[in-house]
């Protein structure tokens, strides 16, 4: 079945992605301490306010992880990459590019390993929460279909 996707698949991806991310960073803006505050800048306003260039930024963080979605998720890449190829390739991909994000806006203090710690974990159960729901959702699409299939025989 090919998977036709359109402009607005795509900016609807990177909507869905940039609200997560701010209903993520909203949170850790209401939960900021002193400690929090002093470091990188994030929390430039404290738990007052979130920055415009903090929003600008995770906007285009949001926009670079849609593409690698929807590249990784493209009808080619399911020709030359397995699964389980994707499902690795994806993730790095992404944080390699958080990383660089992080690294690049000064988010957070990158000497100190506790925050990549913590970015990588918080990261990793994301995906896999994602994943799980998308296999999920794909494996009863696969049984409404078989079912379906099974009448028709």
């Amino acid at each position: 079945m090919e998977n036709k996707r359109t402009i607005l698949d795509f900016m609807s991806f990177v909507m869905r992605t940039f609200g997560i991310c701010i209903c993520f960073l909203l949170v850790l803006t209401i939960v900021a301490n002193t400690e929090m505050i002093e470091t990188g800048n994030m929390f430039l306003f404290g738990n007052e306010a979130i920055s415009t260039t903090i929003l600008l930024e995770f906007l285009l963080l949001s926009f670079i992880t849609a593409i690698f979605v929807f590249l990784f998720t493209s009808n080619y890449m399911m020709q030359i990459l397995s699964f389980t190829a994707r499902l690795i390739l994806m993730p790095l991909f992404i944080i390699l590019c958080s990383g660089i994000a992080i690294y690049f806006f000064d988010w957070f203090p990158t000497g100190t390993p506790l925050p990549w710690i913590l970015f990588v974990i918080s990261f990793l159960i994301c995906f896999g929460v994602s994943v799980a729901v998308t296999l999920y959702k794909n494996k009863n699409a696969d049984d409404v279909l078989n079912k379906a299939l099974e009448k028709m025989k």
